[in-house]
């Protein structure tokens, strides 16, 4: 009659069974009749379903291992419940679905309990361990507890069950979970393992992402050309055809991560128009995978490339999309990154007081999640805000932080723009007289009242920040310290100097004379060449 069930028209199966289906019209409905029928009889047809469904699939039983997962859980057939739930959960991870992951494989993981001790419960215990600290890392955050302790636990299953390949996953998710977690010597040590594995078993899968692992922990270190060289190896041997495969045992796409970050680095480089061409590439690339960990970090490293140009809209932009794939996946890691970024941008647009207020919350989100990797970073983003907001003290408490987490972690990468923005809020921190902050770039308008003291030390800053940048081949940010440095000697007259040095960093570039630093180092170099030609100009 209709009344409490409904048609859904007819399904045919993989054997070729065929057969209408039904749906209740109220959830209420289905409850109640469900606990009327008694428990005996309800595990019975459970595992009948689940053995009926399970044979008409066959092969193909994984495209509904979610369904067959729940038939066999409550069918008390656990063995098989333990298999589907880890199927579902892979297949759920490879849908960037994550939260559904998670479920399926702590599920599974539980039902173990009902399992003997034998080596085959211990490998689905592996597949399910390794799966599930996959799928914590961008949820819970890269250096959460429970990221550590799931892939720990694989390690040792791992070592148990006598099979080195599957150490791979096991060793990259422990590398990262270091190297996130501001551990790097321990993840160094971690990155030789895997390396030397790679390397013997000479399988491309393993192979890219060792690439992949050794070129972050170079760049992390300051170490770019390193960085560059592995990062080569990992796109030389990378196929996008096992995209899948890498982000269903690695958690994201090596590849497109990779061409993201060659594009960084050929923005500090000094390369900013190729650098937004192999940005954008990658982001279509990015987009075409459907994968959420994939693009957050995709669009959190285009926006960090956007932030070292300047252009505040786009990084608000990139922040924002950041923002909205990690709420849509509840990943609090990835929302600390967008919040970063989103308040950079705050403040380059001027709305300085709520551009601190957000920075403040994505490092605070950051370190609840054990994330310790990008600090030195995120602190100077900090610390250039308070001195755009006129509080060049707390910028450089903020600064002084940075830099003895980067001693402490052995993370340089940001190293010269530190010391840079250090200088700087020296100046600031003084006893200039002034009509616009020393932050900004358009400093001719400084009426110089300070000590030769405050001088040196300023000035010793700018010069370590141009020496680590030329080590680092950073031209990008040996233009902005050497700015900075020029700037200074103007104040104190030696504007010969200035051009010289500033003249010699400006016309090694030969692309991206429209981005902010190239536009203002011209117009200071015209002020200098100004002041060199009639020395009695105020300078």
């Amino acid at each position: 009659r209709g009344q409490f069930l409904r048609r859904r028209g007819v399904e045919t199966w993989p054997d070729g069974t065929v057969a209408e289906r039904y749906t209740f019209l109220h959830a209420l409905y289905q409850e109640v009749i469900y606990e009327r029928i008694p428990v005996s009889q309800r595990v019975q047809w459970h595992r009948r379903i689940g053995e009926r469904e399970e044979q008409a699939y066959g092969e193909r039983a994984r495209e509904v291992a979610a369904e067959l997962a729940v038939h066999f859980e409550r069918g008390r057939e656990y063995r098989r419940a333990v298999q589907y739930h880890c199927v579902a959960g892979q297949q759920a991870l490879q849908r960037s679905a994550s939260q559904e992951a998670i479920a399926h494989l702590t599920t599974g993981l539980a039902l173990l309990t009902e399992l003997s001790v034998t080596p085959e419960r211990d490998q689905h215990e592996l597949l399910l361990q390794m799966s599930l600290g996959a799928a914590l890392m961008p949820i819970k955050g890269y250096g959460a507890p429970e990221v550590e302790a799931a892939y720990r636990r694989a390690w040792e299953l791992c070592h148990q069950l006598g099979n080195p390949h599957q150490l791979f996953p096991m060793l990259y998710g422990l590398l990262l979970f270091y190297s996130m977690r501001g551990d790097l010597k321990i993840a160094l040590e971690l990155d030789r393992q895997f390396q030397s594995l790679a390397q013997h078993h000479q399988d491309p899968i393993p192979l890219v992402n060792a690439h992949y692992a050794s070129g972050l922990l170079s760049f992390l270190q300051g170490k770019f050309s390193s960085a560059q060289t592995f990062w080569e190896r990992c796109l030389s041997l990378y196929d996008p055809h096992q995209a899948p495969t890498h982000m269903l045992l690695y958690g994201y796409d090596p590849g497109v991560i990779a061409d993201m970050l060659f594009a960084f680095m050929d923005g500090l480089r000094g390369y900013p128009e190729q650098a937004v061409r192999k940005a954008q590439a990658a982001l279509t690339r990015a987009r075409t995978l459907s994968h959420f960990h994939t693009q957050a970090l995709t669009h959190f490293w285009a926006a960090h490339l956007y932030q070292v140009r300047r252009e505040g809209q786009v990084v608000q932009a990139y922040g924002e999309v950041v923002i909205s794939l990690t709420q849509e996946q509840g990943s609090a890691n990835g929302l600390a990154y967008g919040l970063i970024m989103q308040g950079w941008a705050l403040v380059e647009q001027g709305q300085v007081e709520e551009g601190i207020i957000r920075i403040h919350e994505g490092l605070t989100g950051a370190r609840a999640g054990g994330v310790k990797g990008g600090t030195p970073c995120f602190l100077a983003l900090l610390a250039e805000a308070y001195g755009k907001g006129r509080q060049a003290k707390k910028g450089l408490q903020m600064l002084a932080e940075a830099l003895a987490v980067a001693n402490e972690n052995g993370e340089y990468y940001y190293e010269a723009e530190l010391y840079r923005l250090k200088g700087v809020l020296t100046l600031e921190a003084r006893d200039w007289k002034r009509e616009t902050s020393p932050l900004s770039l358009q400093a001719s308008s400084l009426k110089p009242q300070i000590s030769q003291v405050v001088a040196q030390e300023a000035e010793g800053y700018f010069l370590k920040a141009i020496e680590i940048a030329r080590h680092q081949q950073a031209k990008m940010w040996e233009l902005r310290a050497t700015m900075s440095l020029a700037r200074l000697w103007q104040q104190q007259g030696k504007t010969a100097e200035a051009h010289q040095m500033l003249s010699a960093i400006y016309h090694w570039f030969t692309e991206g004379f429209d981005t902010k630093d190239l536009q203002e180092a011209k117009a200071l170099l015209e002020v200098l060449r100004d002041c060199g030609v009639d020395s009695g100009r105020d300078c």
